[in-house]
């Protein structure tokens, strides 16, 4: 995201090399989708989360810490 954000000021500045700009617009665009990525990924490991505890109350059972990371 911070890369991305000085890659917004620097296009803004309107001070940019065109040709140094089509590199940045390119960097732009990677960082978006990786960032589309993770954040797909990191949704999908929280429905899972939220459908094991669905579950696991739906079944009344108890969540232990053997079931999971501790929390802090």
């Amino acid at each position: 995201m911070t890369e991305l954000e000085q890659i917004i000021s620097e296009i803004e500045s309107e001070d940019i090399d065109v040709d140094i700009l089509a590199g940045k617009v390119k960097r732009a665009a990677f960082l978006v989708k990786l960032c589309k990525t993770r954040l797909r990924s990191a949704e999908e490991e929280v429905k899972k989360v939220l459908a094991e505890i669905e579950a696991d109350s739906d079944e009344g059972g108890v969540i232990t810490e053997e079931d999971g990371p501790a929390i802090d």
